[in-house]
């Protein structure tokens, strides 16, 4: 019993940072006696991964020879899995991926084909040549730097990308079922596809391209499909600003030109916020904040984003994409998995199934449908 406790705690105290709930499975075979007065000296090692668990081979050693072997699975650190939003495509992305994974590339195939079939262009067109041209659902669109740059096939493309990473991680044991995911703009619904069954991934692809086409047709844009909207980060704290200075003056640039310039995301206090606007807009903005620090700005822009997402601009469309979630949701969702795992862009705050998390969201988003749930919340939370 002394070996196998003995060998238990070098498990714990060598691949779990001292917390004994992290080992999962243990087991430890006998295969010499070990005599009064010997020493024992524990090897611990990795031997592979299973559902993200550490699976560990432990062997227990004698001067005379090894007295015992043992099998320990361990569980990872808390592991969360952020999503991104747009900004962050590149031509060719997820093409290593596809050559080196058989999960990942029959993700991206799989995503080709319905893409081809049902919205009449190739994604994996888009990604790998992002064209300046394509036509789609029997409409012909262009952006001079690349269809990619299109919110619609952007968004198409970051959530194969999505899917195809997360089978990848499945596919090599590495992916822990047991994390939370987060993600922001169109990463949240990435994040939910890849914690829950949720959405397939045709119901993922139609959902985001949905979303995107709503978002394209607000977007007024040139001959040459360049619109006079863009993405901007700002640091107030390089321009010496506090978090209300910083607010006020974003209000007061858009009240001066009288152009859209609002900040979306509030990304962390005093540091960093996203501000969508006109040119116009932001470049006024960016004089008002000056030059900053050497080499650190106080403004930057977002490369590949030409409509204000998330602002006031893009209201009108939020009930004909509600159409497009009720549609494509399934009818019931089990959301009971998602208690404690999910992590949505409204609050900071775990998902959970009860009235206070709804009042929660409703304190920073007005919503019909969250006050029609907390109206009858008992039949509502009986359902």
């Amino acid at each position: 019993m002394w070996t196998s406790a003995a060998a238990t705690r070098a498990v714990i105290e060598s691949a779990t940072d001292g917390n004994p709930a992290r080992l999962r499975q243990w087991s430890i075979d006998f295969v010499a006696p070990v005599l009064p007065g010997q020493d024992v000296t524990f090897t611990v090692a990795r031997t592979g991964v299973r559902n993200g668990a550490r699976v560990l081979s432990v062997e227990a050693a004698t001067e005379a020879g090894v007295v015992a072997m043992g099998t320990a699975v361990v569980a990872p650190p808390r592991t969360a899995y952020v999503f991104p939003g747009q900004g962050i495509q590149s031509q060719g992305m997820g093409m290593d991926g596809y050559a080196r994974s058989a999960a990942a590339r029959a993700v991206w195939d799989e995503a080709d084909q319905i893409t081809r079939t049902r919205m009449g262009f190739s994604i994996l067109e888009v990604v790998r040549n992002n064209p300046t041209q394509i036509e789609a659902v029997g409409t012909a669109y262009q952006h001079p730097a690349g269809v990619l740059h299109l919110t619609q096939f952007t968004q198409v493309a970051m959530a194969t990308l999505a899917t195809a990473q997360t089978a990848e991680l499945k596919e090599r044991g590495v992916f822990d079922s047991e994390c939370i995911v987060a993600g922001h703009s169109v990463g949240e619904f990435n994040a939910l596809a890849a914690a829950s069954d949720a959405l397939t991934l045709e119901g993922l692809i139609h959902l985001v391209f949905a979303r995107g086409q709503g978002m394209h047709g607000l977007v007024p844009r040139d001959a040459e499909g360049q619109s006079n909207y863009r993405l901007a980060v700002i640091r107030p704290h390089l321009a010496r600003l506090s978090h209300a200075q910083a607010e006020e003056m974003v209000n007061q640039v858009s009240a001066d030109t009288g152009e859209l310039c609002e900040i979306v995301n509030h990304n962390l206090r005093g540091k960093q916020y996203a501000v969508a606007g006109t040119l116009g807009a932001l470049e006024e903005l960016g004089r008002r904040l000056g030059d900053g620090q050497p080499g650190r700005p106080p403004i930057l822009y977002v490369p590949g984003i030409d409509v204000p997402f998330h602002s006031s601009a893009l209201l009108v469309g939020v009930d004909d994409f509600r159409g497009h979630l009720n549609d494509k949701l399934p009818a019931r969702i089990e959301a009971d998995g998602l208690v404690g795992r999910y992590i949505p862009n409204l609050s900071p705050q775990a998902f959970r199934l009860d009235r206070s998390f709804v009042e929660g969201i409703l304190t920073v988003r007005d919503s019909a449908v969250l006050k029609d749930l907390l109206a009858d919340w008992d039949a509502a939370s009986a359902d």
